[in-house]
């Protein structure tokens, strides 16, 4: 938690649950049978404390005595004004909820960086037992019970910001969650973070095989036919730099075929303009075409090899818009849904830019009929 919460200034929360005894009765209940005691502080002097929607206190700490079931616990710093750029990533306790609320003007200059897993829409924890005749009969029809997916957006970069990225992620998350997929989400992440990610969802993959699907947005480049995923936080001023500073894009490629996971979906909209090219001649423009992609896969560029994608006008890419407009119609299998994709991004593009894919699949998947 604490690792966490460095992230989340200037409002920072920690929390203690305990089974104490002592001095149990100086602390507002809230029910008759509460007995875990929960500490919260803030550096925040003038803060808000609410649970389950009752005002517990304003003060700078606070201790309130819970039960064992869900809660929901909220704080709100003085000066706190509803907006919906503020930010609040949730954590997720056995009995505890906890939203964090502060003002995105106060947060720290350094890009904030927001894990979170999103669970199948209308879910709890216990997903497989929890879904309903149609989605059975739909995860039936596509031959796959589990759904796993990764997505990551980079955009908070130094030298060359992208608009996009971080939006496209976060709408991509909702609509996989939406299909029935368990969503990890990261944004704005440095290459510790996207490394832990990655080994993350192998874990998960590992244990649940099934249809797993890898996004990202943000930088991407190549250098000698191998493509890169840049950090938020790279130095690249030399091409020597970029192994040492990027994450190879095909780390994923290679988790997902030693795991043997038998329908594997990789987007990469990557392919903005390279900010890093002055590095080194040889550093080429968009993502390179790879040798071939595992067996049972799929992977998918927002452009062609060698050429360079829209990060859009709007509030997303224009591959991600496309992609999402896809996703949403019925009856697609997943090559017919890139090849949607691929014939709007080429005619809202006036034929600028040609999404591509690299397809080995030996069956047919269909987010939904």
């Amino acid at each position: 938690m604490s690792q966490f919460m460095k992230w989340v200034i200037p409002l920072i929360f920690a929390f203690q649950l305990s089974a104490g005894h002592a001095q149990k009765n100086l602390y507002p209940k809230v029910s008759e049978d509460a007995n875990i005691l929960l500490e919260l502080s803030s550096n925040v002097p003038e803060t808000k404390f609410i649970v389950d929607g009752k005002e517990i206190v304003t003060a700078e700490r606070a201790k309130v005595l819970i039960n064992k079931r869900d809660h929901t616990v909220e704080a709100i710093p003085k000066g706190y004004k509803p907006k919906k750029d503020y930010i609040q990533p949730p954590y997720y306790n056995k009995y505890t909820s906890l939203r964090f609320t502060f003002l995105i003007e106060d947060k720290i200059s350094e890009p904030v960086e927001v894990a979170q897993v999103i669970k199948p829409s209308g879910s709890d924890t216990k997903v497989s037992s929890e879904l309903n005749s149609s989605t059975l009969d739909q995860l039936s029809s596509s031959g796959y019970s589990s759904r796993l997916a990764l997505v990551i957006g980079n955009a908070s970069y130094k030298d060359s910001p992208l608009r996009n990225p971080v939006n496209d992620a976060k709408v991509l998350a909702s609509e996989l969650s939406r299909l029935n997929f368990e969503v990890l989400i990261y944004t704005n992440v440095d290459k510790i973070k996207m490394k832990e990610a990655i080994r993350a969802f192998g874990d998960k993959v590992a244990k649940n095989k099934g249809v797993a699907l890898f996004y990202y947005a943000g930088h991407g480049l190549q250098s000698n036919g191998v493509n890169y995923l840049v950090p938020i936080n790279a130095k690249i001023e030399r091409e020597y730099d970029i192994e040492d500073e990027c994450v190879k894009a095909d780390v994923v490629l290679r988790m997902l075929e030693i795991e043997e996971n038998p329908m594997n979906i990789v987007i990469l909209d990557a392919c903005r303009n390279n900010p890093y090219s002055k590095s080194s001649r040889s550093l080429d423009r968009g993502l390179a075409q790879p040798d071939n992609a595992p067996k049972g896969s799929i992977i998918a560029f927002a452009t062609a090899p060698g050429k360079t994608a829209s990060d859009g006008d709007g509030d997303n890419g224009l591959y991600t818009q496309e992609l999402i407009k896809a996703l949403r119609k019925p009856g697609l299998s997943v090559e017919q849904v890139f090849k949607e994709v691929r014939i709007n991004v080429i005619n809202q593009s006036e034929n600028k830019q040609t999404p591509w894919e690299n397809s080995s699949l030996l069956g047919d998947f269909y987010f939904h009929k």
